[in-house]
């Protein structure tokens, strides 16, 4: 029991000594940031961010890269962000300011509109709601079950039995639909593009066919890796194969 307690004390004091370490970054990057060193409190930001992983640091990171230039890094931290907080509207204007500074337009058809249309519904309901709702449905559509089973007139065993059976479908759609939620927010299969220019082949070699150019701050989605080669994905369909330094995933 004593080691036990022991163990617990200095757990303790080393998550408040990691705290004040944190603490002190955060405040020595806020300073440099108002300072317009941005590469200073980047250097601060960054360091705590391999401590703890966090959507205000990914905030912070992302308007420091946004004001010192590198939009493509900028993407980056308020994707990350947003997949920590996505309905946050700061971290939603600062991304949409960024992203108005990239130059690829990439029109979508109507399909990865859907998904996107889909993604939202999603990410504005909320993976908890959704299982809670589900359950609450699973326990109503329990009791339809047990008021049918009571029943002795037709009509109500009718009633019970109609009303049982449509929660019970509702709370299974609630509960795949928590399930896609959760698996949207968790999705890493999303990258950005960092390099100023890339040029992306048919094939995972220099010498394929180049069948289009995408520029810092693009959105692509990740397919698969083989060797220093990416497979990528457009929103509007188009697939190809670049260079894997060249973007990093969300």
């Amino acid at each position: 029991m004593r080691r036990l307690s022991l163990g617990i004390v200095v757990l303790l004091l080393s998550l408040a000594g990691l705290g004040q370490v944190l603490d002190s970054l955060i405040i020595k990057g806020n300073q440099a940031y108002e300072q317009n060193d941005y590469e200073t409190a980047l250097s601060y930001y960054l360091t705590a961010d391999s401590l703890i992983a966090s959507a205000d640091l990914d905030l912070n990171i992302g308007n420091a890269y946004y004001k010192s230039g590198r939009i493509g890094k900028a993407i980056l931290h308020f994707e990350r962000a947003i997949k920590a907080r996505p309905l946050d509207e700061d971290i939603l204007h600062n991304l949409q300011l960024a992203r108005n500074l990239t130059l690829d337009r990439l029109e979508e058809s109507t399909s990865s509109a859907f998904t996107l249309w889909w993604r939202g519904v999603l990410l504005k309901t909320g993976m908890d709601t959704l299982a809670w709702t589900s359950i609450l449905l699973a326990i109503l559509s329990a009791l339809g079950w047990v008021y049918f089973r009571s029943s002795r007139s037709r009509g109500a065993r009718q009633l019970g039995f109609t009303l049982g059976l449509i929660l019970f479908c509702v709370s299974m759609l609630c509960l795949w639909m928590s399930l896609s939620a959760r698996k949207v927010i968790e999705s890493q299969d999303e990258a950005i593009i960092l390099s100023s220019r890339v040029e992306v082949h048919s094939a995972p070699d220099d010498g394929s066919t180049e069948l289009f150019v995408l520029h810092e701050g693009s959105k692509v989605t990740l397919l698969e890796e083989r060797g220093a080669w990416t497979h990528i994905a457009l929103p509007n369909g188009n697939k190809g194969w670049m260079p894997s330094h060249q973007v990093e995933a969300i």
